[in-house]
């Protein structure tokens, strides 16, 4: 198949870049064409574009022309890439995906004004999402649905130091949890009560390109969504704590399926009343043993290969 990606950025690596890409790579290995659409530039499109993918920029200027048309399905991500060259594409099979609840891209235009043949979302609450903001009446219109999860290149992502027996060294990644300075404090508080050594990257501290070496020298890391998945592929134990509160450590398959119905952000539990003991108790359900844990569960439910199959089959579903 040839298949058009849309995303807002290629500029650095966050959620939804890493995704697309990692969805893009693990498409052409399975012998289909991808080619990307996006309207924000950076040093990760240079990157992309010199792993040999055809990519184009529309700074989203008014008039601007596709250089064509040929693709068999379109996979939008993020309203204002459809709002673009929804005119462009509207006679092709298309779907919108959605990565998160609150941000305004990941909401989907009105399915009377931009309707689509499928629509997704990378848990089952930003499906949900999706089908209520959307407008479409599934079950007469024929529009299909599915859950694609977050996608994980396990094999970057993997795991070439093993954890510690007792935790020493803790990590927090995140772009958001600076709203919530306090949550900051808090685990810093705990990390000074238990002896752990912290380290904070993303806005919320030192801006990286690559996460890897640092997740490879923590034991615990604390974070949402995509930063929990890959911190999880790496075989570390994996706190969920961010700006919209403490959901909690990763220690049971049980656990991680209630957590991921809203895909590790925190929404399940909602808890943000988050006191110091709450947070030391976290820490404190810490195991070597949670690390193999989490890597298996990504290799059996994030694994890129398994999920672009997926995403493969739906775009099937809407031809």
């Amino acid at each position: 198949m040839k298949i058009l990606l849309t995303n807002l950025f290629l500029q650095g690596y966050t959620g939804s870049e890493s995704f697309v890409h990692t969805l893009g790579k693990a498409l052409r290995e399975q012998g289909h064409e991808v080619t990307f659409y996006v309207h924000n530039w950076g040093w990760f499109g240079d990157q992309v574009r010199k792993e040999g993918f055809e990519c184009w920029f529309n700074p989203n200027a008014k008039g601007y022309k596709l250089p064509h048309t040929n693709f068999d399905v379109v996979h939008f991500q993020h309203q204002e890439t459809v709002a673009a060259i929804y005119d462009q594409v509207k006679h092709i099979p298309k779907m919108f995906i959605s990565h998160g609840m609150l941000p305004q891209p990941e909401q989907p235009l009105p399915y009377h004004s931009h309707p689509m043949e499928g629509y997704a979302g990378v848990s089952e609450e930003t499906l949900e999402n999706v089908m209520n903001k959307s407008g479409a009446v599934f079950s007469s219109k024929g529009v299909k649905t599915t859950i694609i999860r977050n996608i994980i290149d396990t094999e970057r992502f993997s795991t070439p130091v093993g954890i510690e027996q007792e935790p020493k060294n803790v990590l927090i990644i995140s772009n958001y949890m600076r709203r919530t300075p306090q949550y900051i404090a808090l685990v810093k508080q705990a990390c000074e009560m238990l002896g752990l050594t912290l380290q904070i990257i993303g806005d919320a501290g030192q801006r990286v390109r690559d996460t890897r070496p640092y997740i490879e020298k923590a034991d615990i890391v604390i974070g949402i969504g995509r930063c929990a998945y890959e911190a999880m592929s790496m075989g570390r134990n994996v706190l969920v704590f961010d700006y919209q509160g403490l959901e909690g450590m990763i220690e049971s398959r049980e656990r991680y399926e209630l957590f991921r119905r809203n895909n590790l952000s925190g929404r399940y539990r909602n808890k943000k009343d988050v006191t110091i003991n709450d947070v030391i108790q976290e820490i404190k359900r810490y195991s070597p043993h949670n690390g193999n844990l989490n890597r298996n569960i990504i290799l059996t439910e994030h694994e890129a290969r398994a999920v672009a199959k997926g995403a493969e089959s739906f775009y099937k579903s809407l031809i």
